[in-house]
């Protein structure tokens, strides 16, 4: 009592001074906007001001560093106040999870793997289904060894090599969802007198029982494992309602939805699928089984810059390190002569090409992956054999009213 009285504080501390602001700085930005064009020049004009009528406002140091994160991610167009939120931010006031895996999502858009990206926010956002036993909790020690054995088994199972955790996790989703089709307990005959994927209940109702079978047998955590399934679920339904109707990220959105059962009404709500429009395919032509793409996927996403490397120096054979410094060289080299135009190395992407001939719609194809309209006029990079395309940093804006920041220094060979 007298440790309660005299050390503790009288009301607990708001969370606003100890979560990260970038979300929360980010809300605050759209609410900003929105106030100016509902209430008038009275309302506040910045995400700060917002912040600031809080009853504890954060610190200033806090949503400094909230502001540098958000535009270093391209959530805003600049780190300062009165930078635009881009289309990527919008993304991420839609979707209930880490900044990072939203963007993981906007990438998976822009790269064809929308399917893939949205299942891999959704089990990383989820506990880890895997069991993990403790023998404080089990009091025969061979059921805790037997057990542990079967839990890293499974584990084993799954990762089939990739040695990557979010590709485990998802091929769990996978398996789950080929088994669910497979056992076709959910075609018509199977729900009784309501013939249908039936009333959204039913397919519940159906779709945990398949959960609590599979997670017996692959030693999984029944509840974390139906929690995994419904945030893909609810992850690939929001995603959806940001797209554009009858575009490619919406098609395999609907794909996804569909092979759970479900189908988007004209509100946006979820809807059991009719019986008649139940088609059992493989659901696995909706998924990438490139996993070096899938890889790379999850490199952009989980890292601020993407640099060229490269093992030169490590021991290898002679004629391997020596292909390996020749191209060391060419790469400083062909970075020596962008430095020279003045062009900066993060508003720059190097195409190589033959003999430094210009690429067709190069331009188009700087202006998709970066959102918006970037890419200046292309130039040759002369006894180089590539070319350059300079990211104009002031037409941020895309098409949709949003602006995007998305350095691009890659390499594509032409």
């Amino acid at each position: 009592r007298r440790f309660f009285e005299t050390k503790m504080d009288e009301y607990s501390p708001a969370e606003s001074g100890s979560m990260p602001l970038d979300r929360l700085y980010l809300q605050a930005k759209q609410l900003a906007e929105q106030l100016q064009h509902t209430v008038g020049k009275s309302a506040p004009q910045t995400g700060r001001q917002v912040l600031s009528m809080m009853i504890q406002p954060p610190s200033a140091a806090g949503i400094e560093a909230a502001r540098q994160e958000l535009a270093q991610l391209g959530a805003i167009l600049q780190p300062d106040e009165v930078a635009e939120i881009t289309a990527f931010g919008r993304l991420c006031l839609q979707l209930p999870v880490d900044l990072r895996l939203a963007r993981m999502v906007w990438l998976g858009a822009l790269w064809g793997l929308t399917a893939d990206a949205v299942v891999l926010a959704a089990v990383l956002s989820s506990l880890e289904p895997f069991l993990a036993p403790s023998p404080h909790f089990m009091r025969d020690e061979e059921d805790y060894v037997q057990m542990l054995r079967d839990s890293t088994r499974s584990r084993l199972l799954f990762d089939s090599g990739t040695q990557s955790e979010p590709l485990m996790l998802r091929q769990v989703f996978l398996e789950w969802l080929v088994r669910f089709h497979e056992h076709r307990e959910i075609e018509g005959h199977a729900l009784g007198r309501r013939k249908a994927w039936g009333a959204k209940d039913i397919l519940l109702q159906k779709r945990r029982r398949h959960t609590e079978a599979f997670s017996k047998m692959f030693v999984l955590a029944k509840g974390r494992m139906e929690h995994m399934v419904s945030q893909v679920l609810d992850l690939a339904l929001r995603t959806f309602r940001v797209c554009e109707p009858g575009s490619r990220v919406g098609q395999q959105l609907q794909s996804v939805i569909a092979s759970l059962g479900y189908a988007v009404d004209p509100k946006g709500d979820l809807s059991a699928l009719p019986a008649k429009q139940l088609v059992f395919e493989d659901v696995r032509a909706v998924f990438e089984d490139n996993i070096p793409l899938l890889k790379a996927l999850l490199a952009a996403t989980f890292s601020d810059n993407l640099l060229i490397g490269s093992y030169w120096g490590q021991a290898g054979s002679p004629s391997d390190s020596g292909k390996e410094k020749k191209r060391q060289f060419k790469n400083d080299a062909q970075l020596q002569a962008i430095a020279s135009k003045g062009v900066p190395l993060e508003c720059s992407a190097l195409f190589n090409t033959k003999d430094g001939q210009p690429v067709p719609g190069i331009e188009a194809y700087v202006d998709f992956v970066c959102g918006g309209k970037r890419a200046k006029p292309q130039e040759a990079l002369e006894g180089h054999g590539a070319v350059l395309v300079e990211l104009d940093q002031t037409s941020g804006r895309d098409s949709r009213g949003g602006q995007s920041q998305l350095h691009l220094h890659s390499k594509r060979e032409g």
